[in-house]
């Protein structure tokens, strides 16, 4: 760690973060300027706590271009802010070391090796690149429309973070060139890009030329020719035939024939593709009306076998979340939540079921716990027909402590239908709840209920306290 005393040591805003290892990357053999660190931010710093990226990079005389290229980069990262560019959380300044602390990320080339030997299956892989290649399509766009050219644009550019999502960084050469000073620092350092890809093939002809006035027609075609040798480099095998197509009209030598990006990103691969489709919806999910909603968490169930995991627990669950919550506001109809619960269950459910107890108490938990509290019928009624798989990974104090009441409350209710169900949902608990729940509250409802005026719920109490004794 003595890189981190040098970096840091005396800065103020140096107390926020604990820096870790560096982290081991395909970036480093390349010979890459800007080292990464995994952090997180100090447990006795009063934010939440919570893991993020650190990249470092020498910014002493001896350095040399890169130093020039680092603090280049640094100013463009703390200027710019859009959804798809890698975003800067803080900064750590020092007279040797500068610190960019972003969003936990992954650079793109490792992402890949860990999602081949994690087994992410070939169609979940290409759709979430495909989605990829789009971020980094509207990144560039972003680019473009402030007159910058990103100039650096190569696999080793791009980053991912935890949900899937690509992000853009490398920002050592961006600039504007219709700008006299950037059009010179640009020209000065632009082959710093074959270094970092570790080959030529990311720079267009007529930056390997030297036809700098062919720019000036067209600047964001060097972007273009670099999109166009990066998609493949992205997929196992070759990108998907719509995407070849593109990176055909990307990679012709002439730069006033390769299309502008913003025409690139109406494509047809990304504008219908299923998986794009499903995360632009997620993206734009708060503009949504309970209608939209209702029907894309209905078409989800079928599409989940696509998804890849990281994909349903840090973009699904969220949106499930949210969607919940909007139905149970105070000004939804009653309809409006049975809709969006009856949509919503079912995928809880299948995310939920391949996850370990932790995961499902962190992940899934939020979402249902409060749909116990509803008091509304017909939504009880589709909690209590899927509630021994949402209660499978809860814990004995979320169980005892937040939910049975809620269900013993069922006992209660003058609908037949609803009382039986919670009897037989009131199964799954029993080898969860403490002695107070169970051999007090529970087995007084029980008497009462072998007195209910229904004969099928006496017989099925009888029922259940032999399958009580039989578990414990």
């Amino acid at each position: 760690m003595s890189w981190l005393l040098g970096a840091i040591m005396g800065g103020a805003a140096s107390s926020a973060w604990e820096f870790g290892d560096e982290v081991e990357s395909k970036l480093q053999r390349r010979g890459w300027w800007w080292k990464q660190f995994k952090a997180k931010r100090r447990a006795d710093d009063g934010a939440a706590m919570g893991h993020v990226s650190a990249f470092r990079a020498a910014v002493t005389e001896d350095a040399g271009e890169k130093a020039t290229l680092a603090r280049h980069a640094l100013a463009k990262t703390k200027m710019l802010r859009h959804p798809n560019i890698l975003s800067c959380v803080d900064v750590v300044e020092s007279e040797k070391d500068v610190v960019i602390v972003t969003e936990a990320v992954v650079a793109l080339p490792d992402w890949l090796l860990q999602q081949r030997a994690a087994g992410t299956s070939q169609e979940q892989l290409d759709a979430v690149v495909v989605w990829g290649v789009r971020c980094i399509l509207d990144a560039l766009c972003f680019l473009h429309s402030q007159g910058l050219v990103h100039g650096l644009l190569c696999p080793e550019s791009i980053f991912v973070t935890k949900a899937g999502d690509f992000k853009l960084w490398g920002l050592d050469l961006a600039s504007n060139l219709t700008i006299a000073a950037d059009q010179a620092y640009f020209r000065k350092h632009e082959r710093c890009l074959a270094t970092l890809s570790g080959g030529p093939q990311f720079r267009s002809p007529e930056r390997s030329e030297g036809e700098w006035e062919k720019h000036d027609k067209h600047f964001g075609a060097v972007d273009g020719w670099s999109l166009g040798h990066t998609i493949p480099a992205m997929f196992i095998d070759e990108p998907t035939a719509e995407l070849g197509k593109v990176c055909k009209r990307l990679s012709v030598s002439n730069p006033l024939a390769r299309p502008k990006l913003g025409r690139v990103l109406e494509a047809d691969c990304f504008t219908s593709h299923p998986y794009t489709v499903a995360m632009l919806f997620v993206v734009e999910l708060s503009l949504k009306d309970h209608s939209e909603l209702v029907a894309f968490f209905k078409a989800l169930v079928q599409a989940l076998p696509t998804m890849p995991t990281a994909t349903r627990v840090y973009k699904l669950l969220p949106a499930l979340h949210s969607g919940i919550t909007r139905s149970l506001a105070p000004d939804k109809r009653p309809d409006e939540c049975r809709e969006m619960v009856a949509a919503c269950l079912p995928i809880l459910g299948e995310i939920g079921s391949s996850m370990s107890g932790e995961e499902y108490r962190e992940h899934v938990l939020p979402a249902v716990l409060p749909l116990f509290g509803v008091k509304d019928r017909a939504v009880r009624m589709l909690l209590l027909d899927r509630v021994e798989a949402l209660v499978k990974h809860m814990d004995a104090q979320t169980v005892n402590g937040l939910v049975f009441e809620q269900l013993n409350a069922g006992f209660s209710d003058t609908a037949k239908e609803l009382r039986e169900l919670t009897l037989k949902s009131m199964l799954s608990l029993v080898d969860k709840l403490n002695d107070v729940n169970m051999n007090d509250k529970l087995m007084r409802t029980l008497a009462k209920l072998q007195q209910d005026s229904e004969a099928s719920i006496r017989t099925n109490t009888t029922i259940f306290y032999g399958k009580v004794r039989a578990q414990t």
